[in-house]
């Protein structure tokens, strides 16, 4: 009995080397397969494109079990106005992107984005950068789209579609173009909802419009319940604006909205919801827990204090407050849990400029003398 358990565990043993084994096999397979051009690059200087296809390679050799979703954007910047940019165009771009996003500067000029994300979030992905290009905010440039699996699996290829849109992106007078027939990929029936499609958009923001968001949350909770997963509402507030815009005029108020949109597009992940409902209020869904989304906020209001707002010689410092409200503690209707975010946001301003709070009871429903964002839903 003894002898037969030993043959029965050296068997086990030798199973899971070979398996082992084979997943590193495996892996190398897939990864040669997807730098193809690798060798041929190794041989001579390494240039900005070869380095960009080897970094869209890795993104692209996550796992075994299935492609990994990537875009990659190639964009051509705007002229710099003659006053001179701010920023350099690569990292401007860098400010509209995740911090585990890439961005690389091309040989032609040109700037490479990598980003690991759905298909359908490729569009909103590339107006945020080209708004982060420009001077007012406002999208401008021309960016080519490629999305692996969709166009393709091979990091060369990809890189390659990428340019080749961008191209004739350009002659089309597009400001996005995607690869293939050009047409943005649609996000399937079961997923949130068409941030991607710009009809749909807050223009200025480049967020969920107020009229698309309240069915689209209501989409997304009911999601969250059927899942049996916790959600999350915060709702953040620029502090102030009405100041702003008295002091410095509305299209300096248009822009510090703007880098507020850029700012939580840049901080929260892609498959969260992000709205906008008044005039200076924000509002993103999250599948997570309040303390969670606690946390999401307090980075968004450090982000929104530390985006300075040039206007002439002057920098203006934006703050903002959020409020947080847990689904389906706090709330199990959309209205429930704005009313419950809301009191939060007014007990964030209370604590001072740049707080983030989550609901408790004890706040009751609080609202602000001002229009209150459920009255929009």
């Amino acid at each position: 009995m003894l002898s037969l358990l030993s043959n029965l565990m050296q068997a086990a043993a030798f199973a899971a080397i070979v398996f082992a084994l084979f997943a590193v096999v495996y892996s190398f397979v897939k990864f040669e397969r997807l730098t193809q051009s690798r060798p041929a690059v190794e041989k001579g200087p390494l240039t900005p494109s070869a380095f960009f296809t080897i970094r869209i390679a890795r993104r692209m050799a996550g796992g075994a079990a299935a492609a990994t979703r990537v875009c990659v954007l190639v964009v051509a910047p705007p002229p710099p106005p003659s006053a001179g940019a701010a920023l350099a165009p690569a990292d401007a771009a860098r400010r509209a992107i995740r911090a585990d996003d890439e961005v690389v500067e091309l040989e032609d000029g040109t700037i490479g984005v990598l980003a690991v994300a759905a298909e359908h979030c490729a569009e909103r992905l590339a107006h945020r950068v080209l708004g982060a290009l420009s001077a007012d905010g406002a999208p401008a440039g021309n960016a080519g789209v490629g999305c692996s699996p969709r166009d393709t699996t091979s990091a060369d290829e990809l890189l390659r579609v990428a340019v080749e849109a961008l191209a004739a992106g350009r002659r089309e007078g597009r400001l996005v173009r995607f690869a293939g027939d050009g047409t943005a990929p649609v996000a399937p029936a079961a997923d949130a909802p068409a941030a991607e499609d710009v009809e749909l958009l807050d223009p200025l923001t480049l967020v969920l419009s107020a009229e698309r968001l309240p069915g689209a949350i209501s989409k997304y909770l009911a999601r969250c319940n059927k899942r049996g997963r916790k959600a999350a509402l915060l709702c953040v507030d620029v502090n102030d604006l009405d100041a702003f815009n008295r002091r410095h005029g509305r299209p300096v108020g248009d822009r510090i909205l703007q880098g507020v949109g850029r700012v939580l597009s840049r901080v929260v992940r892609e498959s969260d919801l992000i709205g906008r409902v008044g005039a200076d209020d924000f509002v993103v869904a999250m599948e997570c827990g309040k303390d969670e989304a606690v946390r999401v906020g307090e980075r968004v209001v450090a982000a929104v204090r530390d985006d300075v707002v040039q206007v002439g010689a002057s920098r203006l410092h934006v703050t903002a407050s959020a409020g947080v409200a847990g689904y389906p503690e706090h709330g199990e209707t959309l209205r429930e849990l704005l009313l419950a975010a809301e009191a939060a946001l007014v007990a964030a301003r209370r604590h001072g400029h740049g707080a983030c709070v989550a609901y408790e009871r004890a706040m009751g429903g609080a609202r602000r003398a001002r229009r209150h964002p459920g009255d929009r839903f």
